[in-house]
């Protein structure tokens, strides 16, 4: 009997360790392309297309600027360019009305939009100061409602040039429903660079790290205003889309939070250019002391259970 509990307790903790191994490797994930196509790949074979459904049921003209899970539910919504939100079926592609923003969107060359899990509101952010200082946006959005709390303009800490800043992605990290703390990390596409939107509120942007930093201090132009951006809240991963500025195909990154250092995992599809990103949501997966202290609970209780069955003789073991 105590042979077949320290088995079961081992396959436990092991199943445990060999699942987070697992959910490190491979994720899957949802990518908008500016055809107004929902695809939907692997995280570790992004070249490989399992679901390419169009988006339909927007308005006249419309098309989708950003798309993001909203841990509350676990439903996909998008941000349409005619200011509307709708939730949207992974499978169809079908859209279904949500709300209407109360204020509209500037129309920037590129959005990030990310919810944040703690406080269940949508950020968008906006800028291009490239083309217009005017466009620039930091807004907190009430999905149920539409209602928009416009925000701080985005700014970065040190301006160096009056061309600064041009985001064009965002997404916030612990990105599961019941979060107590997140950070809010953006790409700038113009400066090739990863920022920490912090306070968020403010719009204040710290630099983190280029994004491929080959040519110091400006790093390497890896990547176009159609970048996109989420980290999963079940590795904790980021992954970036990035568009090749001379190809306008885009590929699929794993950003380092620490460095800004971007890692290409390959090409999406055979050749699509991106908008928006989405990474599955979930809970945190438990660290491995973590799980040995499952298992040492677990060898307790059966040593609990052991010990009543010897008290009781009547009892098979």
């Amino acid at each position: 009997m105590r042979r077949r509990i320290f088995i079961v307790i081992l396959a436990v903790v092991g199943g445990l360790l060999f699942g987070a191994t697992n959910q490190a490797r491979a994720e899957p994930i949802v990518a908008l392309t500016t055809q107004n196509l929902l695809i939907r790949f692997d995280s570790t074979t992004p070249g490989v297309i399992t679901g390419s459904p169009s988006v339909t049921g927007l308005q006249a003209g419309e098309s989708l600027v950003g798309i993001d899970f909203r841990p509350a539910n676990g439903q996909l919504y998008g941000l349409g360019s005619n200011s509307r939100l709708y939730t949207i079926n992974l499978m169809t592609g079908v859209a279904t009305f949500a709300s209407a923003l109360s204020t509209p969107l500037v129309n920037a060359t590129s959005f990030g939009i990310d919810f944040n899990p703690v406080v269940d509101r949508l950020r968008v952010v906006g800028s291009d100061n490239r083309i217009n200082p005017a466009i620039n946006q930091n807004l907190r959005i009430d999905v149920d409602t539409g209602m928009v709390v416009v925000d701080g303009r985005l700014t970065p800490v040190m301006v160096v040039s009056p061309l600064d800043p041009n985001i064009g992605a965002a997404a916030y990290s612990n990105n599961f429903a019941g979060a107590t703390s997140t950070t809010l990390y953006d790409i700038d596409f113009f400066r090739d660079r990863l920022v920490i939107q912090n306070p968020p509120n403010d719009g204040t942007l710290v630099r983190v790290g280029e994004l491929s930093p080959l040519m110091p201090p400006m790093g390497a132009d890896v990547t176009n205003e159609m970048v996109a951006f989420d980290i999963s809240g079940v590795s904790g991963i980021a992954y970036a889309s990035l568009t090749s500025p001379t190809t306008n195909f885009s590929a699929l990154y794993a950003i380092n939070l620490n460095t800004g250092l971007a890692t290409l995992v390959g090409p999406i599809g055979s050749g699509v250019t991106i908008r928006g990103l989405a990474a599955p949501i979930g809970t945190p997966v438990p660290e491995p002391a973590t799980m040995l202290l499952l298992g040492a609970g677990l060898a307790g209780v059966a040593a609990k259970v052991r010990a009543r069955r010897k008290s009781c003789p009547g009892e098979e073991s």
